[in-house]
């Protein structure tokens, strides 16, 4: 405990750091939505928004405390949302028992600085702390209200819907998906209500024009494979982020995206079945989160791992959840992530990043990266194959008897 403790100190001053950095763009994009909507502009019919209704709200937090330093703002609230998240890895840690039970404190603690560059000035750690506690109410079994925060935690970053399925499932088999989606739907009301003058989905459209970007683990096997082949490849600035161009990269990139939705519904099916095979019938089942977040893990790693698009952002998406999973079985899926998000320092923020593209040193640790990504969805698929066997096995002895 106290190692888990003194690590998130020291983790938390490090970050703090970051509070007095330079805008790197971001903040900016976000403070410009923000501007265009107080002079009248409607987002996503007079200008593009790439981010799901709720997400302006958060955009908004700042401006609302005070429009003569944005950044700072910004920062210090994405720094409280970290502390947030300690916190409750230290309460849950308490109430624990065994060597594990700071564990996850610990990795979220030793990861987070090598994110020092972008976690303070990106808006990713919302959803990701909004997707924890979703999962923590329903393991206190708050369905109504975990419901509810899973739902909003989807309106701000779209992922969190491969989280609420499974869990929805569960709530289904345990006779509580009327909470749960009463819940959701109450949440989700605004942007409902919003529908009828706010085309808020075109951001979704908006995603699906983009190609392949740099960071995918495509496109790095694709940059690597130009050092040693004769393919031809060009690191280009699309917008607001970099993508791979070429010949073979538009022969691929349809199927890639086709392949990305299959391995995305396949695990958000394998996650679901665990979950339902773990209830038993009419009993209560183990809703701990520790399973919770071990099951939830695999579904958003995959949204992650075989996307076209794998900012160095989106590994926040997956460290608050996947550190809870070392409470039990194997810990390397988790420590492979950790691991995998430190990297991102040998390749972002590098000058040939923003310039002709990555070397192939730092292309190497961008695909090593991405490897370590795709090991630990791997890890997790063999882990849940089994689980998902020995569960509808019991289930079908108890049918039968």
């Amino acid at each position: 405990m106290i190692l888990a403790s003194v690590t998130a100190i020291l983790s938390t001053l490090y970050l703090q750091q970051g509070l007095f950095d330079p805008n790197q763009g971001d903040v900016g994009l976000y403070e410009w939505f923000v501007r265009h909507v107080t002079v009248g502009g409607t987002p996503y019919k007079d200008f593009i928004v790439e981010y799901p209704p709720y997400a302006l709200l958060v955009f908004a937090l700042p401006w609302l405390m005070g429009s003569f330093d944005y950044l700072l703002y910004f920062m210090t609230l994405v720094l409280v949302l970290d502390l947030g998240i300690k916190l409750i890895l230290y309460v849950i840690g308490r109430k624990e028992t065994g060597p594990r039970a700071f564990l996850p404190l610990f990795l979220y603690s030793v990861t987070v600085p090598f994110l020092y560059f972008f976690i303070l000035q990106r808006f990713d750690l919302w959803p990701a702390l909004f997707s924890l506690v979703g999962i923590l109410l329903f393991s206190r079994k708050y369905f109504a209200l975990s419901g509810a925060v899973l739902a909003v935690a989807v309106w701000l970053k779209l992922y969190p819907i491969v989280i609420a399925i499974p869990i929805f499932v569960l709530a289904w088999r345990l006779g509580r998906w009327k909470r749960f989606l009463v819940g959701g739907v109450i949440a989700s009301l605004p942007v409902l209500v919003a529908s009828y003058s706010l085309p808020w989905w075109r951001f979704v459209a908006f995603h699906g024009e983009r190609g392949l970007q740099a960071e995918s683990l495509y496109a790095s096997v694709l940059w690597m494979g130009h050092f040693f082949l004769p393919m031809h490849m060009i690191w280009l600035r699309t917008n607001n982020w970099y993508e791979v161009l070429g010949f073979t990269v538009a022969l691929f990139t349809p199927a890639i995206k086709i392949f990305w939705a299959i391995m995305v519904a396949y695990s958000v099916y394998v996650s679901s079945k665990v979950l339902w095979y773990n209830a038993d019938a009419g009993q209560t089942a183990d809703i701990s989160i520790e399973i919770l977040s071990r099951v939830t893990l695999f579904p958003i790693l995959a949204f992650v791992v075989f996307a076209p698009v794998l900012s160095p952002q989106y590994v926040i998406w997956l460290l608050p959840i996947a550190v809870l999973s070392t409470f039990r079985g194997n810990i390397m899926p988790a420590v492979l992530i950790c691991v995998a998000s430190t990297m991102s320092t040998l390749f972002y923020p590098v000058p040939n990043y923003f310039g002709p593209g990555l070397n192939i040193w730092e292309t190497a640790a961008l695909l090593t990266r991405n490897v370590l990504l795709l090991s630990s969805w791997i890890l997790l698929w063999r882990e849940y194959r089994e689980t998902d066997r020995e569960k509808k096995e019991l289930f079908d002895t108890q049918s039968r008897a």
